[in-house]
């Protein structure tokens, strides 16, 4: 942090970790602030929702639930349009914390497979909301021509920094998603029938 002066000599504080609508910015927008922070917020509102799964006394799945994702995973995500795209090392962090409640829910074992505890309690993946967030983000873009991000994800230009953009990324989900639906609309191959005619029964 560092002190300079504005033209009408007040004196201006230099902020390299600013927060704007909760969310904390850094100078080479990594994220790994804001992303920190969401980390440890969420693993405090994971101690409470431990000390509610009680072995003798506690809630049961349902109310476990619901208080993970209404008080919990608010926390985890909040502005994840703007960081989904962070490293995968700093997106981990959020997604190691759902998992330690996924266990509590499911009151599964540190070895029971992560996919298998999401199906059990009915809980989308961290990755699998991000990138449905990232898509109706873009869809709301793409119906404002008036904004400069309907322009940006229109015309995608190769940018100076190496890691993923929202354009970039919300544009492959876009086409992976396309593909899927192209998939379930394909007509169906006729098929043979169960029964070889040899072995079908003629009428006398």
């Amino acid at each position: 942090m560092s002190i300079c002066r504005s033209s009408d000599g007040q004196k201006l504080i230099e902020e390299n970790n600013p927060k704007y609508l909760g969310i904390t910015f850094d100078p080479r927008l990594t994220w790994k602030t804001h992303i920190d922070t969401c980390h440890q917020k969420g693993l405090t509102r994971t101690c409470i929702l431990r000390k509610l799964a009680g072995l003798e006394w506690g809630a049961d799945s349902n109310i476990l639930k619901k208080t993970y994702t209404g008080y919990v995973r608010p926390v985890l995500e909040y502005g994840v349009t703007s960081w989904g795209m962070a490293a995968k090392s700093n997106v981990q962090k959020v997604i190691s914390v759902q998992n330690q409640n996924l266990r509590i829910i499911t009151g599964g074992m540190k070895s029971t497979p992560i996919r298998i505890m999401e199906s059990q309690s009915q809980i989308e993946s961290m990755l699998d909301r991000r990138d449905r967030k990232l898509l109706t983000e873009r869809t709301k873009y793409k119906a404002q021509p008036t904004s400069k991000m309907h322009k940006r994800i229109n015309n995608l230009n190769k940018g100076r920094l190496k890691r993923s953009s929202f354009a970039k990324e919300s544009k492959l989900i876009e086409t992976e998603n396309e593909i899927i639906q192209e998939i379930k609309n394909l007509t169906p191959l006729e098929t043979h029938a169960s029964t070889p005619p040899w072995e079908k029964t003629t009428p006398n």
